[in-house]
């Protein structure tokens, strides 16, 4: 009992951490002068518009709509719709910053095999680790809805390998994930090899390729179909968007963030 109730704490205390760095966004005048935020927000909104072409030409003379797999931006659409335009992209945001943890919490459970008591001290240690806020802090809103995704798909695959039989429904909820991983962002799908490289040193070959491999080709599939665009429209690809210091790394700089922050004002200045 003491063990549950120091894990809930635990928990508690990372979710309070990342909600109070939530309220910053959500308590803002406008967006956060971030590196990707007002990006993600544009592309949320041409899904909130249901866009008829896979090409946007009212942002910065052109942009892909497919930069991204659509799954992410449809999400914080859906929010928009409810809460309005504005906070409804930040609730979006903030809802999937602080559900990361639960993903980190269950891998910690399933993958290294942590007690709820532990777990929880790996959720609260990653909470305070610049990883998260680093994500959150560059506006990279994909990577966070990605992040549970992520985990969820390393948890799925071990608790594959670690169940006595096939199980059919954790085979099908491993391919689910990966397909949804993909349908939010491609570079996740990039890392997860190198995360399961040490598999061979925990199973043996043979059971990972008869437990593993058709979950993978089918969730591969399912992750790569969002982006048969790039395929299919390179003309449309091939397009060059107008630079613009939201999409540069001029807003990683203090002195670039600052001075896109103080722009309006010095503009009403010189007016």
């Amino acid at each position: 009992m003491k063990r549950v109730k120091a894990a809930a704490v635990l928990l508690v205390a990372a979710i309070v951490w990342l909600s109070l760095q939530a309220s910053l966004l959500l308590r803002a005048n406008g967006l956060l002068a971030t590196y990707d935020l007002p990006a993600h927000q544009h592309l949320a909104a041409i899904q909130l518009r249901r866009p008829s072409g896979l090409w946007d030409d009212g942002w910065y003379a052109g942009h892909p709509t497919y930069s991204y797999p659509p799954l992410a931006h449809t999400l914080a659409a859906e929010f928009m719709k409810s809460f309005g335009f504005e906070a409804g992209f930040k609730a979006a945001v903030a809802v999937v910053y602080i559900a990361s943890l639960a993903g980190f919490y269950v891998a910690s459970r399933v993958v290294a095999g942590f007690p709820p008591s532990l777990a929880a001290g790996a959720t609260l240690i990653l909470a305070l680790s610049p990883l998260l806020f680093r994500t959150f802090l560059f506006g990279q809103y994909p990577s966070l809805v990605a992040f549970p995704l992520f985990w969820g798909v390393l948890a799925v695959f071990f608790a594959i390998l670690r169940s006595d039989r096939q199980d059919l429904r954790l085979s099908l909820l491993g391919a689910l994930l990966l397909g949804l991983l993909g349908s939010v962002h491609l570079y996740p799908l990039l890392l997860l090899p190198w995360a399961i490289v040490p598999l061979p040193i925990l199973f043996p070959v043979r059971h990972i390729v008869r437990r593993l491999v058709l979950v993978a080709l089918v969730g591969g599939s399912l992750a790569l179909l969002p982006s048969a665009a790039l395929v299919v429209d390179r003309a449309q690809f091939a397009k060059t968007p107008v630079p613009h210091i939201t999409r540069t790394a001029e807003m990683i700089r203090p002195e670039g963030m600052l001075d896109w922050v103080l722009a309006p004002a010095r503009s009403r200045q010189a007016s």
